[in-house]
């Protein structure tokens, strides 16, 4: 997804991890994989990556499903230049019913002067590291 500069601040990218957390919760798949694509699809559909990657978190948690995710759940970070293009990752955190959260974690990048923005994972966080939130 293209994003405008002024997304970059970090309340706008908190706000950009907020939405892609509440499309996951509500399982709207086709929003979520329309609007932040995912990075780990690989050859699978977009849509069918995330339900993969997302009920192999929730087993690895013990759970069966996510619980309503927290606007201050979200840790935004910038990333020095480099050679890769990466500018910044969002990660927000969504509780679960089982022994941790779900993250989600978006990452910002730069190609020449374009910024684009994806869903790059969905992983487990078991509770013992759920220390920076």
């Amino acid at each position: 997804m293209e994003i405008d500069v002024k997304q970059l601040e970090p309340a706008a990218l908190a706000a950009w991890g907020f939405q892609a957390a509440c499309l996951l919760y509500a399982e709207d798949w086709d929003g979520l994989v329309r609007q932040f694509a995912y990075a780990l699809a690989f050859d699978d559909l977009p849509q069918a990556a995330v339900r993969r990657d997302l009920a192999a978190s929730l087993a690895e948690l013990g759970g069966s499903m996510l619980l309503p995710p927290a606007k201050q759940d979200v840790r935004v970070r910038y990333f020095s230049d480099n050679n890769a293009g990466l500018v910044a990752e969002i990660e927000q955190s969504i509780p679960t019913d089982g022994a941790g959260r779900v993250v989600l974690t978006c990452v910002v990048s730069r190609r020449n002067k374009t910024l684009y923005g994806v869903l790059e994972h969905i992983w487990a966080q078991a509770d013992a590291q759920h220390d920076y939130l």
